[in-house]
C-alpha cells in the first residue's frame, strides 16, 4: 500500500502564495514609524519650505499684476487707447493663474507641478534674471527631492510629524529685514 499525502499540500495555489526563500517581513511598530517619518522630514524640511516661499513668490506677483490690472482696468479712457484694455486684461488672467499657482503650491498639492513647470517654463525666456529663477523653480518642483515633497507619501509624513519645522537661520534673516528696509527706503525715496 503507497503513502497517501494529501492533495492541497501540492496545489499550485499554496505552492505561489507562500515563497520559502522569501525575507521575513516584520511590521513596523508605531514608534518606529514615527523616527522614520521624523526622518524623512528631516531630509527633506528645506526641499519643502523652498518650495513653499516659490508659492509666496508666485502670490506676490499676483499682487502686483493684479495691482496693475486694476490700474488699468480702471483709470484708461478706451476710446483713446483700447491697447490698454486688452493689456488690463491680460495682468488679470496672468494675476489670477499666478495667484492659483502660489495658493496650490503652498499646500503642496500634486497636481500643481504642471501648471507651475509650464509657467516657470515660459519664465525661462526672461533672460537672464528669470532663467535663473525660473532654472531654480523648475529644479525645485521637477527634482527628485520635489518629487518625494508632493507625493502621497509625503504628505502622511507632514500628516504625523507636525512638530517638524524649518528653521530660518538668524543671517538669513538679517538679509531679509536689510532687503526690506532698502525697497522701503526706495519706494520713500521714489514717492518724493
Amino acid at each position: 500500500m503507497g503513502l497517501l499525502i494529501p492533495i492541497h499540500l501540492y496545489s499550485s495555489v499554496s505552492l505561489m502564495t507562500k515563497n520559502p526563500y522569501q525575507t521575513p517581513e516584520a511590521a513596523l511598530s508605531s514608534a518606529t514609524q514615527q523616527e522614520t517619518h521624523e526622518v524623512i522630514r528631516q531630509e527633506h524640511i528645506k526641499h519643502e519650505a523652498s518650495i513653499k516661499s516659490v508659492g509666496l513668490l508666485y502670490l506676490l506677483g499676483a499682487c502686483v499684476m493684479g495691482m496693475t490690472a486694476i490700474g488699468q482696468l480702471v483709470s484708461i479712457d478706451y476710446d483713446l487707447r483700447p491697447g490698454m484694455l486688452i493689456y488690463g486684461l491680460i495682468c488679470f488672467v496672468i494675476a489670477t493663474v499666478q495667484c492659483f499657482i502660489g495658493i496650490n503650491l503652498r499646500k503642496l498639492k500634486r497636481w500643481v507641478r504642471i501648471p507651475a513647470a509650464i509657467v516657470a517654463g515660459l519664465g525661462l525666456l526672461w533672460f537672464p534674471i528669470g532663467t535663473l529663477i525660473n532654472g531654480y523653480i523648475l529644479y525645485l518642483i521637477c527634482g527628485k527631492k520635489g518629487s518625494m515633497v508632493f507625493s502621497p507619501e509625503y504628505a502622511e509624513v507632514i500628516e504625523t510629524t507636525p512638530q517638524v519645522k524649518y528653521k530660518t537661520s538668524k543671517l538669513t534673516r538679517v538679509v531679509l529685514i536689510v532687503v526690506l528696509l532698502s525697497l522701503i527706503a526706495a519706494i520713500c525715496y521714489a514717492i518724493t
